[in-house]
Order: structure tokens, then C-alpha cells, then sequence
């Protein structure tokens, strides 16, 4: 009787996936990280770099079965080098434009007030960028009208309004651009 019970409850655990085909096991959602590097040095700190998705191998891999792209987060970080901030105390108002590689248009400007570059070096967590849902929707909608030719950005980071010793400042650091890609087998 025990195995009659036992067999009963593996057929209806187990029946859900057979009854549903394999849908289930045929979606996967995928991490495709971007990073822009960047390295500013002098009195006023900026930078501007272009960032492809065709960068990432882990796109690469799967761009033929990406049926959706998902901003998830974008994260700054400080390298891990020891000459990565000079001097170490600085602190400024920190902001990352993301605008479209094939248009120009802004997509993303977010601004950090009194950020100390030295706080977000590993071994410390990086920091978090907060985004409004009108950000990520813009992303998102540029990401997934623009699958097939290979989305491009264009990032701006700025270091202003520096305080915590004198020039000429040197800062070298990462914004993450973490994308989740819904690829269907």
C-alpha cells in the first residue's frame, strides 16, 4: 500500500511537466554582463566610452535564441588596483549618462551626491545605481527593438565638484551593465 501511495504522488508531481511539454525546460533566462571601463585623470574627471553587446561572449553565445532583453541592474566599482584612487579621500558628485550608440539618445542619467570612490573597492560590495522605471523601460525598449542589429551604448562617467585633496585627481573604475536575455531553445 505504501507503494502505491508513493508512486501515486511521483506520478503527480511529475505528471505537470509531461502534460506541459517541455516549455519549461526549453526557456532559460541568461546573465549577460557589460562593463564599461573607464580611467579619468586631471581636475575635472570624465570619460566616454562605446559598449556593444556584441562584446559579451555570453551574448554571443545565444543571440540566435534571445527572444527578450531585460535591463536587470547597473552597478559602479572601484578597480581593485592600488593607485585606483588618488588621492584616496576624494569625493564628488558622481554621474553615468547612457545614451543609444546609433541615435544619441539619452537613455539613462543618474546622479550619486558625495560618493567616495574608496568605499565601493573590493573588498566592499560596488554601489548600486538607482534607476527610474521610465529608465528601465527606455532601455529595455531600445534593447528589444534593436536585437537583431546588436544594441549599442554609449556611457559617460563624471567625477564633479571634487573634494578631499588637490589635483590633478586620478580615478579607475567600472560601470556594470547587468542585462538578463530570455533565450527559448
Amino acid at each position: 500500500m505504501k507503494k502505491n501511495k508513493f508512486l501515486l504522488l511521483i506520478v503527480l508531481i511529475t505528471s505537470p511537466l509531461f502534460l506541459s511539454g517541455c516549455d519549461i525546460i526549453n526557456k532559460l533566462p541568461i546573465n549577460v554582463p557589460i562593463t564599461f571601463n573607464f580611467q579619468l585623470t586631471g581636475s575635472g574627471l570624465s570619460d566616454t566610452r562605446i559598449v556593444c553587446l556584441s562584446e559579451s561572449e555570453t551574448y554571443l553565445d545565444y543571440k540566435g535564441d534571445v527572444k527578450k532583453l531585460s535591463l536587470l541592474r547597473i552597478v559602479y566599482r572601484t578597480d581593485v588596483e592600488d593607485s585606483s584612487v588618488v588621492p584616496e579621500q576624494i569625493q564628488g558628485f558622481f554621474q553615468v549618462v547612457i545614451k543609444r550608440g546609433d541615435n544619441g539618445e539619452e537613455l539613462i542619467n543618474t546622479q550619486v551626491p558625495n560618493l567616495k570612490p574608496i568605499d565601493y573597492k573590493k573588498p566592499n560590495l560596488p554601489y548600486e545605481l538607482s534607476l527610474t522605471g521610465e529608465e528601465i523601460a527606455r532601455v529595455n525598449q531600445f534593447l528589444n527593438l534593436n536585437m537583431t542589429n546588436t544594441p549599442c551604448f554609449e556611457a559617460t562617467v563624471t567625477l564633479l565638484n571634487i573634494t578631499g585633496g588637490p589635483p590633478p585627481y586620478y580615478l579607475n573604475g567600472h560601470v556594470d551593465v547587468l542585462i538578463e536575455a530570455e533565450v527559448e531553445f
